[in-house]
C-alpha cells in the first residue's frame, strides 16, 4: 500500500500579535518592531505548532514531566524573550496577590468611596507604619478637640513634643475662611444634574440675563484680546482640544462692535445653540487665562484678587451655560470640547483646597471618558464613512487624544487603568497608523516639518500612555494575579520607551541662540514647537516616574510582609524591590527639585507654571509620603537595634548593633534633609499661590520637626498607648479612626506590637541599609539636599501650646467649621 504523504503546512512568517489584529509585520526576531514599540509579547509560530498530526506523531516520545515543567516556566524564559530584564541572583519569580478592597475603602463623615490602588489614601493604608501614624495623628486631634469641647483641661500643658495643630493652624484658618466663602458652589457636571435647559418656557428671558452677566464680567476689548493670546500661547499647546481658527471664526459671528471698546454679545435667535456653545467656550477660556495671569509674582495683591474673582464668576457662568445646553442629553463634539476645558479649569485651579486627587475629580473625569465613548470617539474617524468633512474628522481625533491625555496626566499614576480603555487605545493607534500609511503622498508632503514634530509629540505621548496603561492594568488587577518577572519586564520596556522618546537630557542642555521652530495657530499666534516639546518631556517623565515609583513601592511592601514568615525565600526580592523603589524616588524627587529651583536653564518657561505646578503639588505629597515610609522604618529599626544592643552580652554583638545604629542615624539625617529641602522649595514657590500646598507644606514641616526632636516613633505610638493605658478615648473618636483608617481601637495592643516587633523589619537589615546609603551618596539630589539644609526648621512653632492653638482656632464661632474640616457629623458632637 502506498504511503500517504502529508503536505507540511507553510510556516507563517508574521508574528502572532500582528496576525491577530491583521497589521503589517516586519518579521524581525525575536520580537518585531511593532510589538517592541507597543510593549507586546511577540511570538512566532513554530513548525511543531502547525500540524496536529505532526505533534501527535511526536507525542509518544515526549516526556510528560518535561511538558509539565515547560508549562510551569515563566513565559519570558521559555519563549526566549527576556528583553533586557536583569535581576540579581536569588530573586525569584512569584505570583502576586496584592490588593485588598478593605485597604482602599475610605469613610469620612458622610462621604464613602473606594479609592484607586495607588491613590494616596490607599497607599497609606497599605503600609502599616504610615497607617498607624496617620490614624494616631487623626485620633489625637479628635481627642484634643473633644476634650476642649467638653471643657476637659489638657492633661499635660508642657508636652515635650508638640502636636500638629500649632504647625497647621494658619492652614486651618484659611480652610475655614474658604469654606465660608464658597459655601454655595455649583454642582459637579454629571449625568444627574441639570439646573435648567433651553426647552424651558423662561429661556427667552434667561439667556439675555446670562449674556448681560457675561458682558459685565468681561473687561475691555484690548484686555480680552491679551487674555486670549495668553491662553493660545500658554495653555492651548498642552490642552489642544479645539481648532483655534474655527473658534476665532465663531467669535466674529458672536461678538458685535461696541463704541465703548468692550465686547457686545449678539442675542439673535438664529443659530442660538451654536452661539451658546461658543460663548461657554469663551467664558472658560477667559477664566483659565485670568487664573494663569494671577500667578505672576509681580502683580499687586489687589489685581490678583480682582483677577481671581473675575475668573470665578466666568467659571460659574460657563457652568450655567453648559447646563442650559443640557450637554449630557444632547451630546456633540462642540459641547464636549467645552466640558473638557471646564474640567481642566477646575483641575488646575490654584484656589482648590484639594491636597490629593479627590473622588469628585476622578469621577468627573470618568464621566468625560464615558461621554467620549457615547460620541463614538474611541474609533478612528476614518472608520466612519459618513464623516466627509476634514475639519470634523480632525476635531473628533483631537478630542479622543484630549480625553486620553487627561487620563494620562491625572489618573493613570493613581492606578486608573481599565482594560477596555487600553484595548480601545491600542485599536485606535493601529487604525490611525493604517490610515496614515494609506493616505496620499500629497497629504504627507503638504504637512510642514513643525506640524510633523507636533504630531510626533502627541502620538509618542499617546503610545507611552498605551504602554503604561497596560502595565498599570496588570499591576492593579484583582482577578488575574500577575507574575513578578512579567511586571518587571513591562517596567523595563516602559522605561526604555520613555528614555528614548522623552530624554531628560534635552531639558538640562544650555539654550543656544537659534531660529525658533515655529508653528502658527489662529490669526496671529506663533508657538515654538521645541519649547512645547521640552515641557511635554518633563511632564511625561514625572508621570512615568511616578508610576514606576508606585509599582516598586507596593511590590516592596508586598515582599516585606512575605519576609515576616518566609524571609529565606523572599528576602532577595524584598531588597531588590526596596532599592528599586528608593532609586525611583531619588530620580523623581531630583526632577521635581530641579524644576522648583529653575535648574533647566530656561528650557521650561516660567509661564508654564499654571500647567505644571498643580501636578507638582500632588506629586510632592506622594514623595513626602514615601519619605515618611522610609523614615518610620529607620526610626523603628533604630529603636529595635538599641534594645538589642542593651541586651547583648557579647562584645561582638554590641559592636554590630552599634554599627547598625550609626548607619541608621546617617540615613535618617539624609532623608530628613531631603524632606526639609523639598518642603522649603515648595514653601518658596508653591505655598502662597496654591491652596493645596498651603495645607500640606506645614504638615510635613511637622514631620521634619518630629525627626529633629526624635519623636516620630513616640507620636506614632501615642494614640495606641493612650487607648491601652487609660481606655478613655471617646467612642465617637474610636469609630472615626476605624472608619477612616480601618484600624480597630480594640486591637490597639496588637497594632503597636506589630509596629515595634523586630520580626516586622527583620529583612530591613544592614545589607539593604548599606545599599540605600550608597544610592543616597551617588544621588545629586541627595547631595544637594544635605548641603542646603540647616537644623532650624521649627523654632517659630515652639512658643505656642496645643491648648493655645485650639483657643485661637475655635474663637470667632469657628467650632462648626473646624469640625466640618475633620470630616465628622456635627450632630455627633457635644454642644458647647
Amino acid at each position: 500500500m502506498d504511503s500517504i504523504t502529508v503536505k507540511k503546512p507553510r510556516l507563517r512568517l508574521v508574528c502572532l500579535q500582528c496576525k491577530k489584529i491583521k497589521r503589517k509585520c516586519d518579521q524581525l526576531r525575536p520580537a518585531c518592531s511593532r510589538c517592541q514599540q507597543n510593549s507586546l509579547q511577540c511570538e512566532y509560530e513554530e513548525r511543531t505548532d502547525l500540524s496536529a498530526n505532526v505533534a501527535a506523531n511526536d507525542s509518544d516520545g515526549f516526556n510528560s514531566s518535561h511538558k509539565l515543567n515547560f508549562e510551569q516556566q515563566p513565559v519570558l524564559e521559555r519563549t526566549g524573550l527576556r528583553y533586557s530584564l536583569q535581576v540579581p541572583e536569588g530573586v525569584v519569580n512569584a505570583t502576586l496577590s496584592i490588593w485588598n478592597a478593605e485597604d482602599m475603602l475610605v469613610i469620612v463623615g458622610l462621604v464613602t468611596f473606594l479609592d484607586y490602588p495607588f491613590a494616596a489614601h490607599s497607599l497609606a493604608q497599605h503600609d502599616q507604619y504610615i497607617r498607624a501614624l496617620c490614624a494616631s495623628l487623626y485620633g489625637m486631634a479628635l481627642v484634643d478637640f473633644s476634650n476642649y469641647a467638653n471643657g476637659i483641661p489638657c492633661e499635660d500643658t508642657s508636652r515635650s513634643i508638640l502636636g500638629p495643630l500649632s504647625f497647621i493652624e494658619k492652614a486651618i484658618f484659611r480652610r475655614i475662611e474658604h469654606s465660608k466663602q464658597f459655601r454655595v458652589q455649583s454642582a459637579a457636571l454629571g449625568l444627574l444634574y441639570n439646573a435648567f435647559s433651553m426647552e424651558e418656557e423662561n429661556f427667552s428671558t434667561l439667556l439675555p440675563s446670562l449674556i448681560a452677566e457675561v458682558e459685565d464680567v468681561l473687561m475691555q476689548k484690548k484686555d480680552c484680546e491679551i487674555l486670549l493670546r495668553c491662553f493660545y500661547q500658554n495653555i492651548y499647546p498642552f490642552y489642544p482640544f479645539m481648532d483655534i481658527s474655527l473658534f476665532e471664526s465663531d467669535l466674529t459671528s458672536l461678538l458685535l462692535q461696541d463704541d465703548n471698546n468692550r465686547w457686545k454679545i449678539s442675542t439673535e435667535v438664529k443659530n442660538v445653540r451654536k452661539k451658546i456653545e461658543t460663548l461657554s467656550l469663551l467664558t472658560i477660556v477667559m477664566a483659565m487665562a485670568l487664573m494663569h495671569s494671577k500667578l505672576d509674582a509681580n502683580l499687586l495683591s489687589m489685581v490678583k484678587e480682582n483677577a481671581s474673582e473675575s475668573a470665578r464668576k466666568l467659571s460659574l457662568l460657563c457652568h450655567k451655560l453648559l447646563c442650559l445646553l443640557d450637554v449630557f442629553r444632547y451630546p456633540n463634539e462642540n459641547t464636549f470640547t467645552c466640558l473638557l476645558y471646564f474640567y481642566v479649569s477646575e483641575h488646575l485651579d490654584p484656589e482648590s483646597p484639594d491636597c490629593v486627587l479627590s473622588p469628585t475629580n476622578l469621577l468627573t473625569l470618568h464621566h468625560l471618558l464615558n461621554l467620549s465613548m457615547t460620541l463614538g470617539l474611541q474609533y478612528e474617524p476614518s472608520k466612519y464613512k459618513r464623516f466627509k468633512d476634514p475639519e470634523v474628522i480632525r476635531q473628533r481625533r483631537i478630542l479622543w487624544l484630549g480625553v486620553q491625555s487627561l487620563l494620562f496626566q491625572i489618573s493613570l499614576a493613581e492606578g486608573d487603568a481599565g482594560k477596555s480603555n487600553s484595548e480601545y487605545m491600542e485599536a485606535y493607534l493601529t487604525d490611525f497608523e493604517e490610515y496614515i500609511e494609506a493616505s496620499s503622498e500629497y497629504e504627507k508632503s503638504s504637512a510642514s516639518e513643525s506640524n510633523v514634530q507636533m504630531n510626533d509629540i502627541v502620538w509618542n505621548k499617546y503610545k507611552f500612555h498605551v504602554i503604561l496603561s497596560k502595565l498599570m492594568s496588570d499591576c492593579t488587577s484583582v482577578i488575574q494575579h500577575p507574575q513578578l518577572f512579567h511586571i518587571l519586564e513591562n517596567i523595563k520596556r516602559s522605561e526604555d520607551f520613555m528614555a528614548e522618546n522623552f530624554p531628560t537630557s534635552s531639558i538640562y542642555q544650555p539654550l543656544h541662540e537659534k531660529e525658533p521652530n515655529a508653528i502658527k495657530v489662529g490669526k496671529s499666534t506663533v508657538l515654538d514647537v521645541m519649547d512645547i516639546q521640552k515641557t511635554e518631556i518633563f511632564l511625561t517623565n514625572i508621570v512615568g516616574s511616578m508610576c514606576f515609583l508606585n509599582i516598586f513601592d507596593v511590590l516592596s511592601l508586598h515582599f516585606e510582609k512575605k519576609c515576616v514568615m518566609h524571609w529565606e525565600e523572599y528576602e532577595k526580592n524584598y531588597h531588590f524591590l526596596t532599592l528599586k523603589s528608593f532609586n525611583a524616588y531619588l530620580k523623581l524627587a531630583g526632577l521635581i527639585s530641579d524644576y522648583l529651583e529653575n535648574k533647566f536653564q530656561g528650557n521650561i518657561l516660567e509661564s508654564r507654571g499654571y500647567i505644571i505646578d498643580k501636578q507638582i503639588c500632588f506629586m510632592l505629597v506622594r514623595i513626602w509620603m514615601f519619605q515618611c515610609r522610609i523614615l518610620l522604618r529607620f526610626s523603628y529599626k533604630q529603636e529595635s537595634q538599641k534594645k538589642l544592643a542593651s541586651s547583648s552580652i557579647s562584645t561582638n554583638d554590641n559592636e554590630k548593633e552599634d554599627e547598625m545604629i550609626v548607619i541608621l542615624e546617617r540615613l535618617i539625617k539624609h532623608i530628613r534633609n531631603q524632606m526639609a529641602h523639598l518642603v522649603d522649595l515648595a514653601k518658596g514657590k508653591l505655598q502662597d499661590s496654591y491652596f493645596g500646598a498651603y495645607k500640606t507644606v506645614p504638615m510635613f514641616r511637622y514631620v521634619v520637626y518630629l525627626i529633629d526632636v526624635g519623636g516620630l516613633v513616640s507620636v506614632t505610638n501615642g494614640f495606641w498607648d493612650k487607648i491601652s493605658s487609660d481606655g478613655e478615648i471617646p467612642p465617637k473618636v474610636q469609630q472615626a479612626v476605624r472608619l477612616k483608617w480601618g484600624l480597630d481601637c480594640n486591637n490597639s495592643r496588637r497594632i503597636k506590637q506589630k509596629l515595634i516587633s523586630s520580626q516586622s523589619l527583620q529583612s530591613f537589615n544592614q545589607v539593604l541599609l548599606c545599599q540605600m546609603e550608597d544610592a543616597v551618596l551617588s544621588s545629586s539630589f541627595a547631595i544637594k539636599a544635605n548641603t542646603a539644609m540647616s537644623q532650624n526648621t521649627a523654632e517659630e512653632f515652639f512658643n505656642i501650646s496645643e491648648e493655645e492653638a485650639l483657643n485661637q482656632l475655635l474663637e470667632n464661632n469657628n467650632f462648626d467649621a473646624f469640625w466640618d474640616l475633620l470630616g465628622e457629623n456635627l450632630s455627633d458632637m457635644p454642644s458647647l
